[in-house]
């Protein structure tokens, strides 16, 4: 597998240690568990595999008397000084929503805003929020030698993109083919939904740019159709996130024994 530098493990065996993710859905905690990985898991490969954002922004609201408000979880909650301001931020952010500082008038002025324009706002504050966690990437992983892979998902919108081409060491999904022709992997795992082209027409792709490779299913959900649809492509198997992690991983295996075997 060209892709990746393998290391050697003690009892000589070739080893790549891989920690994939998804489906965060904008929980900043989540995020940053994933960048620490490599110390808990001893991973040299970070890999994002979509439905990375949020879709509810918080607003806080600065009061007439300097303190600041929100309503979260059903009821209100208040900061009295930046401290707790911050503390009111990590819960919001903690829970896959985006925090907004901002006033009544601007609270209302937005609320009036066409449906369209209101669309666009809500995805500034989200693509503010991704640029900073690429950012936190960065600091985390510069000069680990680790390589971390983001993919959008379904859920996500295509500007994403950009962000995550605007990192040092995190690294765009979007040359997948391209490297596959040139790294030839033995196992490649492709979502069904994805922004572009769906899992049918990117694992056909792949087997044209690296007919040993092997190619496994791994999405949210997918129907009968669609499965039919990746396997006739050239997928060998079809897993959802939702299954057992254990025939997630034994999906992979068996997929890896394919390549092997020829």
């Amino acid at each position: 597998m060209g892709l990746f530098k393998r290391k050697k493990e003690a009892e000589g065996d070739d080893a790549l240690r891989l920690y994939y993710a998804s489906d965060i859905h904008g929980t900043e905690v989540l995020w940053k568990k994933f960048l620490n990985a490599p110390k808990v898991y001893d991973a040299r490969v970070l890999v994002m595999g979509g439905d990375i954002t949020g879709k509810v922004v918080i607003p806080i609201v600065q009061e007439d008397d300097g303190t600041w408000s929100a309503r979260l979880f059903g009821g209100r909650q208040r900061a009295r000084d930046e401290a707790e301001l911050d503390g009111l931020e990590r819960r919001v952010r903690g829970n896959g929503m985006y925090p907004y500082r901002t006033t009544h008038a601007e609270v209302d002025r937005i609320a009036g805003l066409p449906e369209e324009q209101r669309e666009q706002w809500f995805e500034s504050v989200m693509l503010h929020t991704f640029g900073e966690w690429i950012k936190l990437a960065d600091e985390r992983l510069a000069g680990t030698g680790i390589r971390c892979f983001v993919m959008p998902g379904n859920d996500d919108p295509q500007a994403l993109e950009d962000c995550i081409r605007q990192g040092v060491y995190v690294e765009s999904c979007d040359e997948a083919v391209e490297v596959c022709a040139s790294a030839d992997p033995d196992v490649v795992l492709v979502d069904y939904r994805m922004p572009g082209r769906d899992g049918a027409q990117t694992t056909t792709a792949i087997r044209a740019a690296s007919p040993r490779a092997r190619v496994v299913c791994l999405t949210a959900s997918i129907s009968e159709a669609e499965v039919e649809l990746i396997l006739a492509a050239g997928a060998v198997s079809c897993v959802t996130k939702d299954q057992d992690l254990d025939r997630i991983v034994a999906a992979i295996h068996e997929a890896a024994a394919l390549t092997s075997s020829t």
